[in-house]
């Protein structure tokens, strides 16, 4: 298993992520393998901005985290 998907089946104990996230980005990990390995172009628009919004979840859980766990990691001048 490559070190992608331990980092997102990660979330689960880290940042208490939800399955249905984790299945999403286990599922654009797929693509991103496809596409990278079998042919470029194969994301539609609707998967775009689907990844780019479960990227915003994930990067919002990630700041609360951090703000809860390690605030000063935050106050970096």
């Amino acid at each position: 298993m490559g070190h992608h998907q331990k980092t997102i089946e990660s979330l689960e104990l880290t940042l208490k992520s939800d399955s249905q996230l984790i299945q999403k980005l286990k599922i654009f990990s797929k693509k991103r393998n496809a596409t990278s390995y079998d042919a470029s172009g194969n994301i539609s628009k609707g998967d775009l901005q689907e990844a780019i919004s479960v990227a915003e979840e994930l990067r919002q859980n990630l700041t609360a985290w951090i703000e809860k766990n390690h605030p000063d990691l935050l106050n970096i001048s």
